[in-house]
């Protein structure tokens, strides 16, 4: 799912509150050398993980990056515009398969089980494309509806949602844009 020309962002451990935006170039084989260091320091004897590094292009105008520091990487692997989304937590498997979510009533105090559509899910947040509207309470997994604990259903009024991958990272939810957006 990683391809060149892909958008990027990072953040580093002086600043991790400040994304960095960058665009992925392309990705390589980690080196040898890296692999063999990596094999040794493994807590098992047999690693049957592949390692890559991923050349990103970023602008550099104030001198603050420098070459093999360390970095948090998110790379883009997918986006979506005015997303609503929930807490993956409040969307189970209905008994043929189907996305369903428990909506909570306020004014009556009951609960519905509702059938979803959904769309991109990075297992923390669930984009809802269709059966909730924005605004509407769903009941998350472990949590008691009359205590307060449902969840809305969030749009991103404009904004956009991206899904990282390779590292991570989910920009949807809530209404806010991604770093630097």
């Amino acid at each position: 799912n990683v391809a060149s020309g892909q958008r990027a962002y990072f953040t580093i451990p002086g600043d991790p509150d400040t994304p960095i935006d960058a665009t992925l170039l392309h990705v390589e084989p980690a080196t040898e050398a890296f692999q063999s260091s990596t094999d040794t320091t493994a807590s098992t004897s047999s690693s049957s993980a592949v390692y890559y590094n991923g050349v990103l292009s970023v602008p550099n105008e104030d001198g603050l990056l420098r070459i093999s520091m360390t970095a948090q990487v998110t790379i883009v692997t997918a986006e979506t515009l005015n997303a609503l989304v929930v807490p993956a937590s409040a969307v189970s498997t209905g008994p043929r398969g189907e996305s369903m979510v428990q909506v909570y009533d306020a004014v009556s105090g009951s609960i519905t089980p509702r059938r979803v559509s959904t769309g991109l899910d990075n297992k923390v947040l669930i984009e809802i494309t269709d059966g909730v509207s924005e605004g509407e309470l769903v009941v998350t997994k472990g949590s008691f509806a009359g205590t307060g604990m449902a969840s809305g259903a969030n749009g991103n009024s404009g904004s956009r949602g991206a899904f990282g991958g390779a590292g991570g990272g989910f920009l949807a939810g809530g209404g806010g844009p991604p770093p630097g957006g």
